[in-house]
């Protein structure tokens, strides 16, 4: 085993103890408890109406945070076996808040994340099968449930469901696993664009809004 190995396992292990002591000293910018209390008000709404309302009150208790509606794109993607659409209400490094689900029944394996994700039901059921149980929770309309860092489970999608989450760790880790489905299982190149578009997106405004109260702050 040669140094420059040893050298560069030390280097990865150091920076995940820094990612790590991060997460747990910073400050967020979203609670939990806001996201799931707004989308509760709007779970058994019309959908189409429902995602309006849940944008429109996550912009007034997080003005500059939320993404605008001309830069939302529903994203159709491949995830562990699952078949998604989402849009991107909010994202940074560490947060992000999506709407997303299936017109069709669909489930998958979740695999690990290093991120704490809030789920919201807006309509349809959802199926939780958890790491180290043997029967699955069902979740119905205005239910909400949390996967937590570095646990595990299968999903599995009654048509129509639709959901909000409120997602808080380290997101770029997860990023290999939303887009390998979609590239290496349907090879759909263009989705996986769209998907890094959507994002980027939302880092960049996220950003000019940090940007721009730092300078306004000054």
């Amino acid at each position: 085993m040669s140094m420059r190995f040893l050298k560069n396992c030390l280097l990865i292990i150091l920076f995940l103890v820094v990612i790590h002591f991060w997460l747990k000293t910073k400050s967020y910018r979203f609670s939990k408890e806001d996201v799931v209390k707004i989308g509760e008000k709007y779970a058994g709404r019309e959908i189409q109406q429902a995602f309006q309302k849940i944008a429109s009150e996550l912009q007034e208790h997080y003005p500059g945070h939320i993404l605008p509606t001309k830069h939302r794109e529903w994203v159709m993607y491949k995830y562990s076996g699952m078949t998604l659409s989402m849009t991107i209400l909010h994202a940074s490094l560490t947060e992000y808040v999506l709407l997303f689900g299936s017109a069709l029944d669909t489930d998958g394996y979740l695999g690990r994340h290093w991120l704490n994700c809030t789920m919201l039901l807006l309509s349809g059921s959802v199926k939780y099968w958890k790491e180290g149980d043997i029967e699955a929770i069902e979740y119905k309309i205005g239910d909400s449930f949390t996967f937590h860092s570095g646990s595990t489970g299968c999903l599995g999608w009654k048509a129509n469901t639709w959901v909000l989450e409120y997602g808080r760790g380290f997101l770029p880790m997860s990023m290999p696993a939303i887009i390998s489905d979609g590239l290496f299982t349907s090879f759909d190149v263009i989705g996986i664009f769209k998907m890094f578009r959507a994002f980027g997106v939302a880092y960049y405004y996220e950003l000019k809004s940090e940007i721009g109260s730092f300078i306004s702050s000054i």
